[in-house]
C-alpha cells in the first residue's frame, strides 16, 4: 500500500486506476451497486439508505469519498500537523511518525479527489 504514495505521480496514476476500476466494477455487475448495511448508527443508515439508491448511488459514492477526506484531515492530518509544528509538546520519534503518517494520507487525500469528482459528476451526466 505504501508504494502508491511514494511519489506524486504513484499517487495520482491510483486515483486514475480507481476511476477505471469502479468503471469497470459497474459494468461488470450491471449498474447494480453493492449495498453495505451500516449499523453504527441510525444516521448513518438514513444516510446510506438515501446515497445509495436509484438514482442517488453515483453521487452517494462520491459523499462518502468526500467525508472520507474530510475525516482524514481533521482527525489525521491536523493532530499530527500541530506535533509536527510545535503546537503540542512531543518529542522526535513521536514528529517523525507524525510526519509519516501525516504524509501518507495527505497522498491518500490526493488520490481521492479524482473518484469523488468522477462520481459528483458522473450522476448527472450519465457517466455510469
Amino acid at each position: 500500500m505504501a508504494a502508491f504514495f511514494q511519489s506524486l505521480h504513484k499517487t495520482l496514476a491510483a486515483g486514475f486506476g480507481l476511476v477505471v476500476l469502479l468503471i469497470i466494477l459497474v459494468g461488470l455487475i450491471g449498474g447494480q451497486f453493492i449495498k453495505f448495511d451500516f449499523d453504527v448508527v441510525a444516521v448513518l443508515l438514513a444516510l446510506a439508505a438515501l446515497t445509495f439508491q436509484r438514482p442517488y448511488d453515483t453521487i452517494g459514492i462520491g459523499t462518502w469519498l468526500a467525508l472520507i477526506m474530510a475525516f482524514n484531515v481533521w482527525f489525521i492530518i491536523w493532530p499530527n500537523q500541530k506535533k509536527i509544528l510545535g503546537l503540542i509538546e512531543a518529542s522526535a520519534d513521536e514528529k517523525g511518525a507524525a510526519a509519516r503518517l501525516a504524509g501518507m494520507t495527505s497522498r491518500a487525500i490526493t488520490m481521492l479527489p479524482m473518484p469523488m469528482l468522477y462520481c459528483m459528476a458522473a450522476q448527472n451526466n450519465a457517466g455510469l
